[in-house]
C-alpha cells in the first residue's frame, strides 16, 4: 500500500514538473516569438517612417528653418557676394583692356555683353536663395516619383515557434538573450539611419546659407569654376535623397525575403544587413557627389 501511495506521489511530481517545465517553455517561446516579431516589424515601421521623412522637401522638413537660413542669406551672406560681384566685374573689364591692349580694339558689342552678363549675374545672385531651393526641389520630385518603401507582412514570414519547439530550456533562454540583444542593436541602427537623415537635411542647409557667394562668381570664366562646383554640389544634394530612399528599398525588399532559414540566419539579415544600411547611407553623399562629379 505504501509503494502504492509512493508512486502515486512520485507520478503526480513529475506531472506537475513537467507542467512547470511546459509552462516555462511555453512562455520562453512565447517571448521569442514576440520580441522577433516586434524586432522585425518595429525595423521595418522605422524605415517607413525614415522613408517619409527622406522624401520631404527642405521646407516640409522644416519650415522655420529655411526661414531662418533665408534670412541669414539675404541680410548676412548677400552683402558679401555684392562686394565679391563688384571685384569680379572689375577684373572682367580689367581682362577686357588687357586684350585691348594686345592690339585688340574694344567694340561696342563686347561692352554690351559684358554688362548683359553683369545684369544676367546680378539677376542670379539676387535670386540665389530661390534657385537653390529649386534645385532641391527637383530632386524631392525625383523621390516622390519613386515607389514608396514597401511593407514587409510579418504574416508571411516563418512562424519560428516551430524552430524553438525542440529546444531546452537553457536554449529558449540564450534565444531570448540573443533576440534581446538583436533588438537593442536594431534600436540603435534605427537612431543611426535618423542621424544619416538629419545630417543630410543640415548639410543642405549649411551649403544653402551661402548660395549667394558662389553664385556672384559666374561673370568670369576664371572664378565662375566655383560657382560650377557649387552648383554640382547642390545637384549632388539634391539628389542624394534619392539614392538614400533606394538603400532603404533595397533593406526593406530584403527583409520580406527573409523568410527561410534558421533563427540566427534571420538576426543576421535583420542586424548585419541593417549595419550595412546604415553605412551605405552616410556614404550616399559620395555616391550622388561621384554622379555629379562634385567636389
Amino acid at each position: 500500500m505504501a509503494n502504492v501511495v509512493t508512486d502515486s506521489k512520485s507520478t503526480w511530481f513529475a506531472s506537475m514538473v513537467e507542467d512547470i517545465e511546459k509552462a516555462v517553455r511555453d512562455k520562453l517561446i512565447e517571448s521569442c516569438t514576440g520580441i522577433y516579431n516586434s524586432l522585425f516589424t518595429n525595423m521595418n515601421n522605422k524605415m517607413n517612417e525614415a522613408g517619409g521623412i527622406i522624401s520631404q522637401s527642405p521646407s516640409q522638413w522644416s519650415g522655420g528653418t529655411v526661414d531662418l537660413i533665408q534670412n541669414l542669406s539675404e541680410t548676412v551672406i548677400f552683402p558679401i557676394a555684392g562686394i565679391i560681384i563688384t571685384y569680379v566685374f572689375c577684373y572682367e573689364l580689367i581682362q577686357l583692356v588687357s586684350d585691348s591692349n594686345s592690339m585688340k580694339i574694344i567694340t561696342p558689342k563686347e561692352l554690351i555683353m559684358v554688362l548683359l552678363k553683369a545684369f544676367v549675374a546680378l539677376l542670379v545672385l539676387s535670386n540665389s536663395f530661390r534657385i537653390v531651393m529649386a534645385f532641391f526641389e527637383l530632386g524631392n520630385y525625383a523621390t516622390r516619383k519613386m515607389s514608396r518603401v514597401p511593407d514587409v507582412d510579418v504574416g508571411n514570414t516563418v512562424d519560428i515557434s516551430d524552430m524553438l519547439a525542440s529546444e531546452s530550456i537553457p536554449g529558449l533562454i540564450g534565444a531570448v538573450i540573443l533576440l534581446g540583444i538583436a533588438w537593442l542593436i536594431t534600436y540603435i541602427l534605427a537612431i543611426a539611419i535618423y542621424v544619416a537623415i538629419n545630417a543630410w537635411f543640415l548639410e543642405i542647409f549649411i551649403y544653402s546659407s551661402a548660395a549667394s557667394i558662389p553664385f556672384a562668381t559666374f561673370l568670369n570664366k576664371e572664378w565662375g569654376q566655383m560657382g560650377y562646383n557649387y552648383t554640382r554640389k547642390i545637384m549632388a544634394l539634391a539628389f542624394q535623397s534619392f539614392f538614400m530612399l533606394l538603400c532603404l528599398m533595397i533593406y526593406s525588399s530584403r527583409l520580406s525575403d527573409v523568410a527561410n532559414g534558421d533563427l540566427t540566419q534571420k538576426l543576421i539579415e535583420i542586424v548585419g544587413g541593417g549595419a550595412v544600411l546604415v553605412f551605405t547611407l552616410f556614404k550616399c553623399g559620395n555616391i550622388s557627389a561621384s554622379v555629379f562629379n562634385a567636389h
